[in-house]
């Protein structure tokens, strides 16, 4: 879905706070992008969830 906003023939400064169908399109581009953050977080790995009893990679040394 697209920004109503574009090639709207009643455009004018400062539009957004009474046009009903930015409104709309606000709540829905917000949903979807709540979504996608929410989504985007399940596959994150941060450094405190890793695990060394399922861990399977070779053991390295550090250089001196």
């Amino acid at each position: 879905m697209t920004n109503p906003c574009y090639h709207c023939q009643k455009r004018s400064t400062a539009c957004h706070d009474h046009c009903e169908q930015y409104q709309e399109w606000r709540e829905f581009y917000q949903a979807e992008k709540d979504h996608d953050k929410q989504a985007n977080a399940l596959c994150t790995i941060h450094k405190g969830d890793f695990d060394a009893d399922t861990w399977h990679g070779k053991r390295r040394r550090r250089h001196k």
